[in-house]
């Protein structure tokens, strides 16, 4: 149990890096040339004339708000759902904000909660915890362990080792023209927060690639949802909290990997029950909302993750007419409140609302503290109030 929860924490850790540090390169590649099927690189934020806000706090009067390229009101309040939808249009464009087709959408929810739990951990759909990885994850954590004994465990798996060996010769890493090609060196080159950063990507990547087929910008705008809800829950957990931040890191993965799976599942079935057809996106947001939080719990209790986990994500799961609600614990808290504010950044950093719409509708769920502002900070990567 401690074994899974320090790897996937490691893992998170690691990817974080990994994905900030090519995030630049990647959106300069989309910027000068963006193929079919490749998401397109978001609109400027542009300043947008002081409106009246609209009479109700609906989905569809706040999507007449936005304009393209223009930020929300600042005034503007998303509750969570309103945010999500919102976050969920950079992938499915306006679709996702219509009615899903009553018809289709009863076949592919038909016995929902008994279906998705059996397939969240069938191995098509999500992965199993490579072997080797808990035993590399204790080495790295031990500090007796030398350089040799790491490499002789990459050594054991050639997945592991090559994709070592090509890490260290990333120009991240690599610091001469000489190729590296012994394990040993790799290893000593890239450290303990490089080998997170390997054992990360070969842990979450690919479960995120995939086929380019149906809605191209989905898995990328569920990637960088999720780590940036992984470094929210972290730091909330640790400064508002005083709770586990690599428990509230681990759980923030979970529900990402929760919405793959979620998604892979319906496009596997609409193939059978559709009659092949590609499901339009307001069911595939319908059923992430629906089972996205039990698949995660699922996912979490194959790698036999601590019971406090497993409640998060229950905590997580949308309540039934009548049912009761019950009081968060301080992980499901971290949780909700780093997945909420991740889906703002994301908003924020692609143009579509405004910072004051962020305070805002973060307030919504509770006053800010005084450590929102270095939360958000590490969120985004720089400070716009500084810019002004």
């Amino acid at each position: 149990m401690v074994i899974g929860l320090l790897l996937v924490m490691a893992a998170i850790a690691g990817a974080v890096c990994v994905w900030l540090s090519l995030r630049g390169t990647a959106r300069a590649a989309k910027a000068s040339s963006a193929p079919s099927g490749v998401a397109q690189p978001p609109p400027q934020r542009t300043p947008m004339p002081e409106m009246v806000s609209p009479p109700d706090s609906s989905l569809s009067a706040i999507r007449r708000a936005i304009t393209p390229g223009a930020a929300l009101l600042e005034t503007q309040v998303l509750n969570g759902q309103q945010t999500f939808h919102l976050m969920y249009e950079l992938a499915f464009g306006a679709l996702a904000h219509q009615t899903p087709p009553p018809q289709d959408l009863r076949l592919i929810s038909e016995n929902a909660d008994s279906v998705f739990d059996k397939l969240a951990t069938d191995p098509k759909y999500t992965m199993r915890r490579p072997m080797m990885l808990p035993q590399l994850l204790r080495a790295v954590h031990d500090k007796k362990s030398t350089q040799h004994q790491l490499a002789n465990i990459f050594a054991r798996d050639p997945a592991l080792a090559g994709n070592l060996l090509k890490v260290a010769n990333s120009p991240v890493y690599r610091v001469s023209e000489d190729p590296v090609e012994s394990l040993d060196r790799a290893v000593a080159m890239l450290g303990t927060d490089g080998l997170h950063s390997l054992i990360a990507t070969v842990l979450v990547q690919p479960v995120f690639k995939l086929p380019a087929t149906h809605y191209p910008r989905f898995p990328e705008t569920v990637w960088e949802h999720t780590f940036r809800a992984a470094s929210a829950a972290e730091n909330y957990a640790a400064l508002v909290e005083n709770a586990d931040p690599f428990a509230a890191q681990l759980l923030a993965l979970t529900m990402g990997l929760g919405a793959i799976v979620v998604y892979r599942i319906v496009m596997d079935r609409s193939q059978t029950l559709l009659g092949g057809r590609t499901p339009h996106p307001a069911i595939i947001i319908s059923l992430i909302d629906s089972q996205c939080a039990g698949v995660a719990k699922r996912v979490a209790a194959s790698w036999d993750l601590s019971e406090r986990v497993l409640t998060a994500l229950e905590e997580q799961r949308p309540r039934a007419v009548g049912e009761a609600d019950t009081a968060p614990s301080a992980l499901g808290r971290s949780l909700a409140f780093g997945r909420k504010l991740a889906a703002l950044a994301v908003l924020f950093e692609h143009g579509r609302i405004s910072e004051g719409t962020v305070r805002a509708s973060m307030e919504l769920d509770a006053p800010l503290g005084e450590h929102f502002e270095s939360i958000w900070v590490k969120l985004i990567g720089h400070d716009e109030r500084a810019k002004a």
